[in-house]
């Protein structure tokens, strides 16, 4: 399921997501990506938010989200990896929770 600003109907909701976004670019790590890029920023304990600039969607992962190592053909991550180092499961960050876990990231 993909939250696009676009799709978002509700101009408040928007406007939260929008502001998540923003957040994501002022405090995350920027990474390389094939399309567009990531970034990636901690929020408390192993819960880490990553922000996707080619489909605006911002992913929680909660058991960690290292990216993998970009010593490949286009030099980008493709996939961030749980603290065991299996690929991480994501979960799309839901509009209606946007300004929890902006304050998160602010926080950090």
């Amino acid at each position: 399921m993909s939250y696009e600003v676009d799709r978002i109907k509700d101009a408040a909701l928007r406007h939260k997501y929008e502001l998540l976004q923003q957040a994501m670019r002022q405090y995350g790590t920027r990474y390389p990506k094939k399309h567009g890029e990531w970034y990636r920023a901690r929020t408390f304990d192993n819960n880490w938010l990553v922000y996707d600039t080619w489909n605006g969607c911002v992913y929680l992962y909660r058991y960690g989200a290292e990216p993998t190592d970009t010593d490949n053909m286009y030099q980008v991550v493709y996939a961030f990896r749980n603290s065991d180092g299996s690929v991480a499961f994501e979960e799309v960050v839901k509009p209606n929770v946007a300004d929890f876990w902006r304050a998160h990231i602010i926080k950090q």
